[in-house]
């Protein structure tokens, strides 16, 4: 009597204490790479009553749930959402648990890695006649990572009566009444968490009386491609360049190519 009174005992206490491998599981990890000034959701499915919970939070960021059942805490979608701290990069861990079974607890980390958000601007070329504006679509072959491109500023520009910046992102040069020759300007180019790159915009402005003949002296470094701006229209090369090859194939701009020795 005594012998079975101590079995009962010992399989009530194994009930209380619980069993770990009956009572929670451990699934695979979820991996995700998101960019600076992106927020991360993740679904995950909560079958019964009990509601997800986060077990773990981030430490380089903000998680929290959001649960589309009809109540609180019953079954239905709940989504992890993850919005990493302004400035930061790099991997961080939120650990969820959830229920798909009344008596399973399935916990999970769910890995986020924050990558560097990157703006780059791509110099231009322009032509345009004199005393006459000209308007440039500077974004269009600027890219990013992520986000939306707006050109911010115009931070310096030669030649110039005005420049302005158009609701559509293009940029309108005014040249110097009576100018010639070659002007430049430099923008500057950011997206929604001002991340930035500045670009140059150079733009040949043709002379309406243009020198019959002239002479063009390109200096660069060796074995180095230089693009080069005309401010004339419908030229002719009398002579080609002694010291490389010009490609005049593109309609604003000629290639220097230096010989390679």
């Amino acid at each position: 009597m005594n012998v079975f009174k101590h079995k009962l005992f010992l399989f009530y206490f194994i009930i209380l204490l619980g069993l770990p491998s009956a009572l929670s599981a451990q699934v695979q990890s979820i991996r995700a790479d998101i960019y600076q000034g992106e927020q991360y959701d993740q679904h995950i499915v909560n079958s019964v009553v009990l509601p997800a919970f986060i077990t773990k939070q981030s430490t380089n960021g903000k998680a929290s749930w959001m649960e589309t059942g009809a109540t609180t805490g019953r079954p239905g979608f709940n989504t992890l959402l993850y919005t990493p701290n302004a400035g930061f990069v790099g991997r961080d861990t939120i650990k969820v648990t959830y229920y798909r079974q009344a008596a399973l607890a399935t916990s999970q980390d769910v890995i986020v890695t924050v990558l560097r958000s990157e703006v780059t601007a791509v110099d231009d070329f322009e032509e345009t006649k004199q005393n006459q504006a000209v308007t440039i679509n500077v974004l269009a072959n600027d890219f990013l990572t992520n986000g939306i491109l707006k050109v911010k500023e115009i931070l310096v520009a030669n030649q110039a009566t005005n420049v302005t910046i158009n609701v559509d992102g293009t940029i309108t040069y005014f040249p110097v009444a009576g100018f010639s020759g070659v002007a430049n300007l430099s923008y500057l180019v950011c997206n929604e968490i001002n991340i930035c790159d500045v670009a140059t915009v150079s733009i040949a402005v043709e002379n309406s009386t243009p020198n019959r003949i002239d002479t063009l002296s390109i200096i660069t470094t060796k074995n180095t491609t230089v693009p080069v701006l005309l401010p004339i229209e419908g030229y002719t090369l009398s002579q080609s360049p002694s010291k490389g090859n010009l490609d005049d194939s593109a309609d604003v701009v000629i290639i220097f190519q230096t010989l390679t020795r």
